[in-house]
């Protein structure tokens, strides 16, 4: 095992990291906004890198480092991304080892939004982490992915594929919220109270 391992696993088991996945539209970045900003909790926020181009609401959710193809592929390559993406119509997102490191240096909690589908991936690199999926019925996902008006036909089609996909590996995650149509308190009590479990039962957090 290299230093670099060691290094990686210590920090790993020093830390408890959270990862929130569900398709787009499913609601995952208001619960994370919701958990950031819940002083129970205290964590602190790993971003996602992505190719895509900025958003306007990326002002007020600040959820990406932005990075051109070029420099993803080398994040890859040199194997800092735990798990990536590709999607078919040309963005990459992953989460890398430095933005985890970054946010651990932080807070002992690390809380990160990860690629639709990649829990696999995230428990072969940090297998005591909490992969929770937010799930929303697929005729919810569309009406907000169509209000929202960000993707064109194609891209929402792609989503919903997408969201229909991650409901066959729901079994997977440690945990699967519902989060549908005007439910979100009581979908983010019920989050809060599986996490607050999980802490009198030792699990860090």
């Amino acid at each position: 095992m290299t230093s670099e391992q060691e290094e990686w696993e210590a920090l790993c088991a020093a830390h408890w990291f959270v990862f929130l996945d569900g398709a787009s539209a499913s609601g995952k970045s208001t619960i994370k906004n919701r958990l950031l900003a819940d002083a129970d909790f205290a964590f602190a926020y790993a971003k996602r890198y992505t190719t895509r181009a900025p958003r306007h609401d990326d002002i007020v959710n600040d959820d990406y480092v932005f990075v051109s193809a070029t420099d993803f592929r080398r994040m890859r390559d040199s194997g800092d991304l735990i798990e990536h993406r590709d999607f078919l119509f040309g963005m990459s997102y992953g989460i890398g080892k430095s933005a985890l490191k970054d946010a651990a240096g932080r807070s002992s909690n690390v809380l990160a939004v990860m690629n639709l589908g990649s829990v696999q991936s995230i428990k072969s690199a940090i297998p005591a982490s909490l992969c929770i999926l937010i799930d929303a019925p697929l005729d919810v996902i569309e009406r907000r992915l169509r209000r929202r008006g960000l993707n064109n036909e194609e891209q929402i089609q792609e989503r919903l594929q997408n969201a229909a996909a991650a409901k066959l590996i729901s079994h997977q995650y440690d945990y699967v919220l519902d989060n549908a149509e005007d439910k979100l308190e009581e979908s983010y009590a019920a989050l809060k109270k599986y996490l607050q479990e999980k802490r009198k039962h030792g699990v860090r957090c």
